[in-house]
């Protein structure tokens, strides 16, 4: 069984004329044994108000396929197969958008039939007048009718199938966009297509808009006015084409209307044409809006001050229909300086202007792009440099705004309710010392940014120095004072007149060198009324030379049995007068040698006090010992029972440097042991362990002597309560 499919305007038992119709195509598929299933598909306009509504059934003529006797072999009639289907109106460009107003509706109209293989094949058609009067490339449109037709081949024994269409086409057009649809066709037998643009024909009447039955082919094509034609149905640049092998539509229309048109898929197999399948449509070239949209926001328009902010920028955007983003921020110095942010924030690598660009939807037909120009610059940051004489007996200011601006600033001073315009601003004499507010105001690259500053006058500094007049004999510390008057720190150095300088205020200074000094002292006021002041005191200071007192002696340490050192006077030759004092009481005057004895051992110290004929004097000393004579005691018994008589254990000894006494127990333990001379056994275990019985404990007593000497002992002391 075969199926034949014919999409045409409506068809029913009492037909109307329709000015509404759109188009239609006739397809069939073969089932095998003969049977075809046929279809019709009828478009027509939603929205018509001439028009009538889809046919009840429809009406399909089948001629021999024989032009020079196409009779009548068999008419048939399809009854509706479902409801009416409305074409979506979304255009081959996504990113734009049709009218509302713009609607297409089709409705499939089907049966089964059987149709033997012919010598000369069949012709089928369905004729229904008429078109949309408002077509724009056809004379009279409102008169003109369709016929939609298709071929079966002569002794189809293969049982052919006719190519259907894969896709609706576009409701409407959009000027100024290419076509780009795909008006391919699939073949169920497999066979080869090639697709033209060719001539819509004609059937019906305004008198008989549904002939039944069709009138026979060959059928009447619609004719064109100038300067439309079958291969170029409406105006476009490009013009219309359809590719001969791949059916894809392409142009681009540049002007508003409604254009009638067909396309044939001419059927090969072998390289014989068995079957010419065709679509009589109507294209609607319409105004479109786009649904994509981008604005990049200006500068001024961010809602906060970006132009004299730094070098980070944020940037914002608003936009309709964008899935992806790509920022370009002109930075030549990082010429790859991109983001894939919707709302990004970028750092410049310097100052200046440029030009900030973003593409939405990248390398998709919704794409677009938008740019701002953004002037960057670092913060105005305005200071004021007031500089000059502070002094207000001598008022000479200048004020110099600073910070980060460019020639074309403007600065704009307040100060003592008079308003000035320049920089650097000379300021004028003020009346008195202050303080004064010092405001200014600076424009600049779209900014504005102020700033203020007080302006204070000093009185002049005066200098007070006070030095004493001294004669004094080496070495000497003099106290230098100031008392100088400054409204403003004072920086001082004081010169000694002996290569030695302070910048304290007030510094004290030794003399270690015998001279006449000239005291200069410089005050500096850096701030505030700027001086620098100097006072200069002849002579002032005067150092007189000290003897150097000596002397020598044959040694520093002997014993107790020799006693006696030899001094020999070694003082300078300015030495007028010199005393020796041994350190026991003993004193030599200006003997330049001697020999002294000492009557007991311990640690003296010898000084000289040697005065030369200014009166100065100078000290030398030297210490030496007498050591005692060796002895060491040792007790043999004691009693601690705290009567006090004789309660502790001591060892008595003299001369040495070193001790270390043990004690230990009958039985071998040690109950007491000691590196301190003057620490006593109490008669308990280490002093605090507890009383230790009465008996008989054994010693071991070890001194070493000043002199190097050693000496051991061991005894035995006895314990009584």
């Amino acid at each position: 069984m075969r199926t034949l499919l014919f999409i045409l305007l409506g068809i029913s038992p009492f037909w109307t004329y329709s000015a509404h119709l759109v188009g239609g195509q006739i397809e069939y598929l073969c089932l095998g044994s003969n049977n075809y299933e046929l279809k019709v598909r009828i478009y027509r306009d939603c929205f018509s108000a001439l028009g009538a509504d889809f046919d009840d059934s429809v009406s399909v003529a089948v001629f021999n396929g024989d032009l020079s006797n196409p009779f009548l072999v068999r008419q048939i009639f399809l009854q509706p197969n479902g409801q009416a289907v409305q074409l979506s109106n979304q255009t081959t460009n996504p990113c734009l958008q049709a009218p509302p107003t713009a609607c297409t509706e089709y409705l499939d109209y089907t049966t089964t039939t059987v149709l033997p293989p012919s010598p000369a094949g069949y012709i089928l058609s369905h004729q229904r007048c008429c078109r949309n009067a408002t077509i724009s490339n056809i004379s009279a449109p409102g008169t003109w009718g369709n016929t939609y037709t298709i071929e079966i081949p002569a002794n189809d024994f293969n049982c052919n199938s006719s190519p259907v269409f894969q896709n609706v086409p576009p409701v409407v057009l959009c000027i100024g966009n290419d076509i780009n649809f795909d008006n391919s066709a699939i073949d169920p037998d497999g066979d080869s297509l090639y697709y033209s643009l060719c001539s819509p024909l004609h059937g019906g009447s305004q008198a008989t808009p549904a002939p039944i039955p069709s009138t026979p082919p060959p059928f009447t094509p619609v004719p064109f006015i100038t300067p439309y034609s079958q291969t170029s149905p409406l105006p476009a640049n490009p013009a219309i084409s359809i590719n001969p092998n791949t059916g894809l539509i392409s142009g681009i229309p540049n002007l508003i209307g409604q254009f009638v048109f067909a396309v044939c898929v001419s059927e090969f197999r072998n390289g014989v044409l068995l079957n010419t399948y065709r679509r009589d449509f109507q294209f609607n070239v319409v105004q479109c809006t786009s649904n994509v949209a981008l604005q990049v926001t200006a500068q001024q328009d961010l809602g906060v001050n970006t132009t004299c902010n730094g070098l980070t920028i944020p940037f914002s955007q608003t936009n309709t229909g964008a899935s992806t983003f790509l920022w370009y921020f002109g930075d030549t110095n990082n010429p790859n300086s991109t983001s894939t942010d919707p709302f990004p924030s970028y750092t410049f690598s310097d100052t200046g202007t440029y030009i900030v660009s973003l593409v939405i939807n990248r390398g998709t037909l919704c794409a677009d792009s938008s740019w701002e120009e953004y002037q960057v610059n670092y913060p105005l940051n305005p200071e004021i440099v007031v500089s000059g004489d502070f002094c207000s007996d001598n008022q000479q200011l200048i004020a110099t705004a600073t910070g980060n601006y460019g020639p074309d600033a403007e600065f704009r001073w307040q100060l003592n309710g008079v308003n000035y315009q320049g920089n650097p601003l000379n300021i004028p004499p003020l009346p008195s010392n202050g303080p004064f507010q010092l405001n200014l105001e600076v424009k600049d690259f779209r900014c504005t940014a102020s700033t203020q500053t007080n302006i204070q006058l000093y009185t002049r500094p005066e200098l007070n120095s006070i030095v004493p007049t001294a004669e004094a004999c080496l070495p000497y510390a003099v106290e230098f004072r100031d008392s100088s008057f400054a409204q403003t720190p004072l920086s001082h150095f004081w010169d000694f007149g002996d290569g030695f300088t302070s910048t304290d205020p007030n510094p004290i200074h030794t003399y270690n060198t015998a001279g006449l000094f000239t005291i200069t002292h410089t005050v500096v006021a850096d701030t505030g009324c700027l001086a620098t002041l100097t006072d200069v005191f002849s002579n002032a200071i005067r150092i007189l030379p000290k003897p150097r007192a000596g002397f020598s002696i044959d040694k520093t340490l002997s014993n107790y049995f020799q006693a006696f050192f030899t001094v020999t006077d070694s003082s300078s030759s300015d030495v007028v007068n010199w005393v020796i004092d041994m350190g026991d009481g003993t004193q030599y005057s200006n003997s330049p040698s001697f020999i002294h004895t000492y009557r007991d051992s311990g640690n003296f110290i010898i000084r000289q006090i040697a005065t030369n004929d200014l009166g100065c004097t100078d000290t030398f000393s030297i210490q030496v010992r007498v050591q005692p004579p060796l002895k060491l005691y040792i007790p043999n018994a004691f009693s601690p029972n705290s009567d006090g008589n004789n309660d502790f254990f001591f060892v008595r000894a003299t001369g040495f440097v070193q001790f270390h006494l043990q004690i230990w127990n009958r039985w071998g333990e040690k109950t007491f042991e000691t590196n301190n001379p003057n620490m006593a056994w109490n008669g308990q275990k280490n002093n605090l362990e507890g009383d230790c019985p009465i008996g008989v404990y054994s010693y071991i007593c070890e001194i070493e002597f000043e002199d190097g000497s050693t000496e051991s002992r061991i005894g035995a002391i006895t314990l009584f309560r």
